[in-house]
């Protein structure tokens, strides 16, 4: 007989997701019942459960139920909003056990266990939730008061100088345009790219193949050139996007309806042609995006497991030889995997078993790209999350994030990924946006292994996440940018490290 978990009171939870305790998504058979229990047949290993909840006031945030650390292997019928609360308090403590700070804040998690004591899980998982944040806030913050810049050089700040939406299309998830006569022109006004240089020392160039070579054998690179001029001048670094996309923007037309062997080659032309024309500029290449069974980037293609593993060792043997020494990026969406539960998803693969499987496949890369786009999760989940990517033991690119400052409604959820009703710390506004992003910043850039933080929304204009920008619609700078230009100059990074040297 099967172990079932039921936990009870579970009335605002709006999704839910199973994993591991190493935080590998599993599909497992749950239901949420009439009487609002959630009802669930337990792996034939210690799970957790990661239940999407409405924590007032900080807001509708995903939180997790492991029993204290322990994972849940028995048959049990518990409350869930107190296993969420102790849950998150012995996380903390195990935390801030493992860093030894002088001077931890505690504050919160004191009011945490006194509210949990008392009855009151709600509110302590509340407090729960900002203590954790407090915690990592500060042991970053320790981290780079004695970090060495020069022997270990900080992430580098970036932002793309293209937007993603043009209405009615956009560079990667909208429809096709009619012809290349019409193609859009993407790139952000130049009074944005000077905002930008100010704040950044890298970007991402867009190299959407569709957006390249639309008609087939007819390139057109002078978008891409003028943002390399201007890098150059400006001495900012550049990234690829992926040489390898299954989703709408990373295949032309024509590409579409190849046999699988034609496919192949197309993309040895296209990776020779890309790598040929621009390495030597070029400080890390993306080789493949979103190939971890996220349904909406393998629509099209609708490739095997076996396919994808041998797509993504082309392209890898072709950018190590026609570039080699320069970093290897494989990119991810949804790190967190918890698309498998929904249904109709594909699987089973989500970004952490995909890269298992590479790496036991011998495919040589030497970076891990992580999305980060409004997360809906507190800080102290987003950091630990990527300390996961971590332990692979590659350099991690924050590849793509964009974080809203208004919890208006969205005009277009292709992906259906983001939710703007989920805020933080209370509804989505400038000032919250701001904070977030400067918390966010500060944690990633205490990790030495972050290589880059590129900001994908830059302006509201044309951003993939409605309100993201860092810039309004009429490229005037929010609380965000403002915050995070003070930031470089207090860390020395991004462009305020390039204005120093000179």
């Amino acid at each position: 007989m099967p172990e079932i978990l039921q936990l009870t009171g579970a009335e605002s939870v709006r999704a839910f997701y199973f994993t591991d305790l190493q935080h590998r998504a599993v599909r497992c058979d749950a239901t949420l019942q009439p009487d609002a229990t959630l009802r669930v047949v337990l792996p034939p290993f210690p799970a957790a459960v990661h239940v999407q909840v409405a924590v007032r006031p900080y807001g509708r945030v995903w939180a997790t139920a492991d029993q204290g650390g322990a994972g849940y292997e028995e048959s049990a019928t518990l409350p869930l909003i107190p296993e969420l609360a102790i849950s998150r308090i012995r996380r903390y403590e195990r935390r801030a056990m493992s860093l030894n700070l002088e001077y931890p804040p505690d504050e919160d998690i004191e009011a945490a266990w006194d509210l949990y004591d008392l009855g009151r899980p709600m509110e302590s998982l509340y407090h729960g939730l900002l203590a954790g944040e407090d915690l990592e806030l500060a042991a970053a913050e320790v981290a780079l008061e004695t970090r060495d810049f020069q022997a270990q050089p900080p992430a580098r700040i970036s932002a793309t100088l293209f937007g993603e939406r043009l209405d009615p299309y956009a560079i990667g998830v909208g429809q096709d345009w009619p012809h290349e006569s019409l193609m859009p022109n993407f790139l952000r006004p130049r009074d944005r790219w000077d905002l930008a240089a100010q704040l950044c020392d890298a970007t991402t160039l867009p190299t959407f193949w569709r957006w390249v070579e639309f008609a087939q054998g007819r390139q057109r690179w002078s978008p891409i050139e003028e943002i390399l001029a201007f890098c150059e001048e400006r001495r900012i670094s550049a990234k690829s996007f992926s040489l390898f996309w299954g989703g709408i923007g990373g295949m032309p037309p024509w590409f579409r309806s190849l046999p699988y062997p034609g496919k192949l080659k197309a993309i040895e032309k296209w990776t020779t042609d890309v790598v040929g024309r621009l390495r030597g500029r070029i400080e890390a290449w993306e080789i493949v995006n979103e190939m971890h069974d996220w349904g909406f980037a393998n629509q099209i293609p609708q490739l095997t497991h076996e396919q994808s593993l041998e797509m993504t060792r082309l392209v890898s043997g072709l950018v190590g030889s026609l570039d080699p020494g320069v970093p290897r990026v494989v990119n991810h969406c949804c790190p967190w995997g918890d698309y498998i539960q929904k249904p109709g998803s594909s699987g089973p693969w989500i970004p952490l078993t995909y890269l298992e499987e590479l790496c036991a496949s011998g495919i040589e890369f030497e970076g891990i790209g992580v999305q980060m786009y409004n997360p809906g999760r507190d800080l102290m989940e987003c950091v630990e999350h990527v300390d996961r990517f971590a332990r692979f033991g590659k350099a991690i690119w924050i590849t793509e994030m964009g974080t809203p400052s208004s919890a208006a409604p969205r005009g277009k959820v292709e992906t259906s990924q983001i939710d703007l009703s989920i805020g933080w710390r209370g509804p989505w506004e400038q000032e919250n946006q701001a904070e977030w992003v400067e918390r966010w910043y500060t944690m990633a850039l205490s990790r030495p292994y972050i290589r880059s933080l590129n900001y994908w929304d830059f302006d509201d204009e044309r951003a993939f996440i409605e309100h993201a920008g860092l810039l309004d619609v009429a490229g005037r700078p929010k609380e965000s940018y403002l915050r995070l230009i003070e930031w470089c100059e207090r860390y020395h990074v991004g462009g305020r490290a390039r204005t120093v040297a000179g």
